[in-house]
C-alpha cells in the first residue's frame, strides 16, 4: 500500500480546516500525470508526520475514475476499511480507518483474503 488518499472537493478549505484545528499541513500543491486519455490533474494536502495519508482533489476525475478500470479479477467492488501502523495524526479522520494497527484493507466483494506488498487484504 502506497497511499491513502482522502477525497475532497475543495483542497484550499481542506488545508484551511485543518490548520485551524491544528494540524500541521503543508500548503496545497499541484499535480499532474498522463493517463489514457489526457492528463490527470490533483491538488494534494500533505499531512505532516502521516506519511501516505494527504487529502486529495481530483481536477479531471473523468479521466481517472473509469468504469473499465474499477473491475477487479479477485472481485473487489469497494474499500470500506484500513487499518495503519501509524498513529492517529488527529482527530475527525474517517471512522473506516483503524490506527496502530497491522496494516490492512478491508474490501467489499473480496472472494478470499491475500497479502500484497506487505498489506493484508480482507473480505468485508
Amino acid at each position: 500500500m502506497a497511499a491513502i488518499a482522502l477525497s475532497t472537493h475543495d483542497a484550499d478549505a481542506a488545508y484551511a480546516e485543518l490548520r485551524a484545528h491544528g494540524v500541521a499541513a503543508k500548503s496545497p500543491m499541484d499535480l499532474s500525470r498522463p493517463v489514457e486519455g489526457g492528463v490527470a490533474r490533483f491538488r494534494l494536502v500533505q499531512i505532516d508526520g502521516t506519511p501516505g495519508v494527504f487529502v486529495c482533489q481530483h481536477l479531471t476525475r473523468e479521466l481517472v475514475w473509469r468504469r473499465e478500470w474499477q473491475a477487479h479479477a479477485n472481485a473487489a467492488a469497494e474499500l470500506v476499511g484500513v487499518s495503519l501502523a501509524a498513529k492517529r495524526p488527529f482527530d475527525g479522520l474517517p471512522e473506516s480507518i483503524a490506527w496502530e494497527r497491522s496494516a490492512a484493507l478491508r474490501i467489499r466483494g473480496l472472494r478470499g483474503a491475500h497479502e500484497a506488498h506487505g498489506v493484508r487484504l480482507l473480505p468485508a
